[in-house]
């Protein structure tokens, strides 16, 4: 056993790694990440959306850049569920990210098409987004008017 471990170690540890990065993986995947309280990988989620469509570069690195940030975001989230169980705050380490999404209750009126919940149900809160949103709309009625 002592020699398996002693010629195999890198591998081990390689192996360990791997297993790791896929539970991390998984837990994203099955993660909410629309929930109207914005609780959970919501925030990360929502940021990471924002700054990809702001960029108007297109490089790669910085795509990189932000996608990467958006994970050590969700791994903060992660660490953040394990620190509030350790310190007896919650039931459960993953309380904090794996839980039922809750969504707006309300559906915004006719009248009202670029309402505040819609916006925000369609992650378009940014201020510009919806300036711009709002602009477009104010031109197309004024061109119906005409």
């Amino acid at each position: 056993m002592v020699k398996f471990v002693r010629l195999h170690w890198f591998g081990l540890l390689l192996s360990i790694f791997v297993v790791l990065f896929m539970l991390f993986m998984a837990v994203i995947a099955v993660a909410p990440h629309n929930d109207a309280k914005m609780r959970g990988f919501t925030p990360c989620t929502y940021q990471m959306a924002q700054e990809l469509s702001r960029d108007t570069s297109h490089k790669m690195m910085r795509i990189f850049k932000i996608v990467n940030n958006g994970y050590f975001c969700y791994f903060q989230v992660i660490s953040e569920g394990a620190k509030q169980f350790a310190l007896g705050k919650q039931k459960t380490p993953w309380e904090n990210y794996l839980f039922k999404a809750e969504s707006f209750d309300e559906i915004p009126e006719e009248g009202e098409p670029f309402s505040d919940d819609l916006l925000k149900a369609n992650v378009l809160d940014d201020k510009e987004v919806k300036e711009d949103f709002l602009g477009h709309e104010e031109k197309g009625n004024d061109d119906e008017k005409q």
